[in-house]
């Protein structure tokens, strides 16, 4: 069993998000849905059709509860899954303040709710 070397703790989610590709000059390469599998205050972890390779930097728009949320990442790793679809680790790199506590307060109601 391998560690755990996460800073934040993880919690499992299922949104549908968009999801904008970049390249390195932050020109938009590619757009395509996805869903959530897990969210933390510094990344997330997403299920997606999209062709991703580690280092791309996406924007994600997340529906949370009654709000979207866009944060910038980078994506970490990828692997493919059985459905043929990539799930990829995506540290967030910007977010805008308000963003990141609708963020916070969702995961905080989370924590909660499993309480």
């Amino acid at each position: 069993m391998s560690e755990d070397h996460r800073v934040s703790e993880r919690k499992d989610t299922l949104n549908l998000l968009d999801l904008v590709v970049m390249d390195e000059s932050d020109t938009i390469v590619g757009r395509e849905m996805g869903r959530t599998l897990n969210v933390s205050e510094t990344g997330i972890l997403i299920e997606t059709p999209a062709r991703l390779e580690v280092g791309q930097r996406i924007c994600v728009s997340v529906a949370v509860e009654d709000d979207v949320i866009e944060m910038i990442g980078r994506v970490m790793r990828v692997t493919v899954n059985e459905d043929g679809n990539v799930n990829a680790g995506v540290e967030f790199v910007e977010t805008y303040e308000r963003d990141h506590e609708v963020l916070i307060y969702f995961l905080d109601a989370c924590r909660t709710a499993q309480k």
